[in-house]
């Protein structure tokens, strides 16, 4: 679930864990908001890299792995 913070001390938006998620499901989730993000950007005409950095993304496997691939090269 996408959590937006008022807190101005904190990041403005986070995933909080759904009950009975993975910890792939988790990342697959941070890697598909990514992904809404820089379609966002360039739909909008907004300069935005053209990539993201993750420090951990090796959950992300299998079918969440393929889904999020085929959506991104539709």
């Amino acid at each position: 679930m996408l959590v937006y913070s008022p807190k101005t001390k904190e990041f403005p938006v986070s995933i909080n864990e759904l009950l009975g998620t993975s910890t792939g499901t988790k990342k697959s989730l941070i890697v598909a908001f990514d992904l809404a993000c820089q379609q966002f950007a360039r739909e909008n005409g907004i300069r935005t890299p053209q990539f993201t950095v993750h420090g951990v993304v090796e959950s992300v496997e299998g079918p969440g792995l393929k889904t999020i691939i085929d959506v991104a090269n539709n």
